[in-house]
């Protein structure tokens, strides 16, 4: 067990990395929906990134949930 200001601090930098992924996602969400900035192939490369970023908080979720569990 690591002390509760650890934990904390542990558990804020997580989530800090949440909604740096949330903030991809919804970036490359909005380049690939933008006629103007992409369209064809370079938008649907960007909605493949955004899905992967959608994986990445969902990872990071679980990351969270295992530190409150276990530490």
């Amino acid at each position: 067990m690591i002390d509760r200001d650890a934990k904390e601090k542990l558990i804020k930098e997580f989530r800090m990395m949440q909604e740096f992924e949330a903030s991809a996602r919804d970036y490359y969400l909005k380049a690939a929906g933008d006629p103007v900035v992409c369209g064809g192939e370079i938008g649907a490369e960007f909605g493949r990134i955004a899905s992967q970023e959608e994986s990445h908080i969902k990872i990071v979720g679980k990351i969270i949930a295992l530190i409150n569990e276990n530490l």
